[in-house]
């Protein structure tokens, strides 16, 4: 993004959807920052990080936070610096610091949360080193960045190559003992890794709420969006963080959109501990939202779909739907 003219188009049209998808993934995620905390954003490009963290999450605008914000191109960053001050004002008691420099560049600070957007599809495809030992080094720098109570959160593009890379991430989180927040609700084999023709963890969000202005855009570009998509991985240091299922019972993720089953209703692919789940949604019962979080019984029967091979989990019908189908 050195040259004027592809900076000036990233700030103008793949910022604003940038924003948009980490948007909705900000408000999502437990994210807890103390006052005075430190949020490192390595590939900072023109800050999308905290502009998305301020959009996405008032209750963190009055605390006092600093943003070291890293890419070795200095200009996205001015410029990112110049656009959240016009949206946050000048008295925001966010501090933004911008370093010139790369993902294994010595940072005297240690944060609190460390985010990487955009950069570990590109940085991973750029080397020969085989993909589970570039991962092994990349964590290890990752972690060496944390203050003891920081976290680690890997945003991607929603593409199959993304979801490989960090499945192999996750692996070798999981091997060094470091919970995952997010998105799995389990420790085990990842069933949708993207490996061999199977499923990548991915989620889609609609459009519908983008600006007005900014659809507009898109279609006058030739380039409508129906959806945006994004993969990531949220990483923390303490096992206690970690939300457990009840006995009895499986934490589902609905990964997928919704789709019409042959049978009739509704279904959506998600991941449990037991591996790829198809939620099936019948007779007025409604699937998730991409992202979503459900607690369900363990079948007592095992069914599985024809199609996939994943664990049929019927959807109840909840309060609300009978309401509505009322």
């Amino acid at each position: 993004m050195g040259d004027p003219r592809s900076l000036n188009a990233y700030l103008r049209y793949f910022l604003p959807w940038n924003l948009y998808r980490m948007a909705r993934l900000f408000q999502g995620l437990d994210i807890n920052l103390p006052d005075n905390g430190i949020v490192v954003d390595l590939g900072a490009g023109p800050l999308t990080v905290a502009q998305a963290l301020w959009i996405a999450r008032p209750d963190l605008r009055e605390k006092k936070l600093t943003f070291i914000n890293v890419d070795r191109t200095p200009k996205p960053m001015r410029e990112g610096s110049r656009l959240f001050t016009e949206m946050a004002g000048e008295k925001s008691p966010w501090r933004m610091v911008n370093v010139k420099g790369g993902s294994t560049s010595k940072l005297r600070e240690k944060a609190h949360l460390l985010v990487t957007a955009n950069m570990v599809n590109e940085a991973s495809a750029g080397t020969r080193i085989p993909l589970p030992v570039w991962a092994e080094k990349f964590c290890l720098s990752m972690v060496h960045k944390l203050a003891p109570e920081g976290r680690i959160l890997i945003i991607e593009p929603g593409i199959r190559r993304s979801g490989r890379v960090l499945s192999v991430i996750r692996q070798e989180f999981v091997q060094a003992g470091f919970p995952i927040l997010g998105p799995c609700t389990h420790e085990e084999e990842c069933p949708m890794n993207g490996e061999k023709g199977k499923a990548w963890c991915h989620f889609n969000f609609d459009s519908d709420h983008a600006p007005a202005w900014l659809q507009k855009l898109s279609a006058e570009c030739r380039l409508e969006k129906d959806n945006v998509s994004l993969s990531f991985l949220y990483v923390g240091l303490r096992k206690e963080e970690t939300e457990r299922p009840r006995e009895g019972e499986m934490l589902i993720r609905a990964v997928s959109e919704s789709f019409r089953l042959d049978e009739g209703g509704f279904g959506q692919y998600g991941c449990a501990a037991e591996g790829q789940i198809l939620l099936s949604a019948q007779g007025g019962a409604k699937t998730l939202y991409p992202g979503g979080l459900i607690g369900m019984p363990i079948p007592e029967e095992e069914k599985r779909d024809e199609k996939s091979g994943a664990l049929i989990v019927p959807l109840p019908i909840r309060e609300s739907d009978k309401r509505k189908k009322k």
